[in-house]
């Protein structure tokens, strides 16, 4: 009942912005009319929708990862990916000063880090002295979680961790951001008679929809010609500029160290092929996948994929060089997931070994994670 009354005043609260908006979009009507409406961009719908303080969808209700949520991450699958990037972290770590700073930023439940500072456990004895774990996670439930999955770590939310930028990234440090950039809220694109517009939302009839609008940002067309992307006649794609203010960001409190994204994405050949006319939107609720972002606001997730060379291009312009650009399975295997996998005659399925090398096999399998999702690794030095 309480999601039901939140989707509501969300509703309300998103239909009073739309009123007393200043844009304009156009429509056809039923009967082929043209027709305006009060709009606003599709990005600041999907804000409200995700972060509005009172009713978006990452900032009240349960958790959201798992079983009992609406989606999966990549550390449910297995402590492999884990495993990965606590031994490239260690090999990093030993080019320079210690103890290395460690920032997983949106770090959710806090189960990759969790994982992470497991295998460091393991494999170094006095693993604090050299690394010092930090979370940023805004939405009090995950990390809540994460303060119960690592409680020596020290957990900010993100405006804590940029406003003591000098504390929270004391060099050398190593940002991991794993599934972070597909949260952000997208601006969305179209080519419709030659011309590009941007999507707005518009309330008809008592309900959203699609409506055409003039670009709100006159950077669009310049980053879509400078990373290739050329839409052909009805075609949709999205733009994040969210994901290239948070580099910026980074880059300005990084005095020396590397930042590790991993997410589900594309260079932009493949981000605007013929076969992905209507974008890379994507709507998750209790892991039933959609493409309707106007059911349900505030009570399911959106996601959008990365657009990888929009991210690279900003990445350098802020001062970054691009160390790796690749697979999450290539990664992996650069990094010693062989390594991992176990020998053993036990004919249990279900014994630890068995359940262990399945997980692996998972994250390498040609059609699986591994190729699903992209690594990109920054350096700043």
């Amino acid at each position: 009942m309480a999601n039901v009354q939140s989707e509501s005043a969300l509703e309300q609260k998103i239909e009073r912005i739309i009123v007393r908006s200043r844009h304009q979009g156009a429509y056809s009507d039923e009967l082929g009319a043209a027709r305006c409406a009060s709009c606003i961009t599709f990005h600041d719908y999907m804000a409200m929708c995700l972060y509005d303080e009172e009713y978006g969808y990452y900032r009240q209700g349960e958790i959201r990862i798992g079983k009992e949520g609406d989606f999966y991450t990549s550390s449910a699958v297995g402590a492999g990916l884990a495993a990965v990037i606590a031994s490239y972290v260690m090999d990093y770590a030993k080019e320079g000063p210690q103890p290395l700073t460690f920032v997983e930023w949106g770090a959710g439940t806090g189960r990759l880090s969790a994982q992470i500072a497991a295998e460091w456990k393991k494999r170094l004895p006095l693993w604090r002295e050299k690394f010092r774990m930090k979370l940023v996670e805004d939405y009090p439930p995950h990390a809540e979680a994460a303060r119960l999955h690592l409680p020596h770590a020290n957990c900010l939310t993100s405006r804590e961790a940029l406003a003591d930028a000098e504390g929270t990234l004391q060099a050398p440090a190593v940002i991991l951001a794993n599934e972070l950039l597909d949260a952000f809220p997208v601006h969305r694109i179209q080519r419709m008679g030659g011309h590009l517009y941007e999507l707005g939302v518009a309330v008809v009839n008592g309900h959203f929809r699609y409506v055409r609008m003039a670009m709100t940002n006159p950077d669009f067309r310049k980053w879509l010609h400078r990373d290739g992307i050329r839409l052909r006649e009805g075609q949709i794609t999205e733009l994040c500029p969210g994901a290239g203010r948070w580099v910026r960001e980074i880059s300005g409190m990084m005095k020396r160290g590397r930042v590790i994204i991993i997410d589900y994405g594309y260079d932009a050949e493949e981000y605007s092929a013929a076969f992905r006319m209507d974008g890379t939107l994507m709507c998750y609720y209790r892991h039933m996948a959609s493409d309707q972002p106007f059911q349900r606001p505030g009570q399911q997730d959106m996601t959008a994929h990365v657009s990888f060379s929009y991210l690279k291009a900003e990445a350098r312009n802020a001062g970054f060089s691009v160390i790796f650009d690749g697979s999450q399975k290539q990664f992996m295997v650069n990094h010693g997931i062989m390594e991992l996998l176990i020998e053993h005659r036990d004919s249990n399925p279900f014994s630890e070994e068995a359940r262990s090398n399945r997980s692996l096999r998972q994250l390498l399998l040609s059609d699986g994670i591994g190729e699903a999702f992209r690594v990109l690794i920054l350096e700043k030095d």
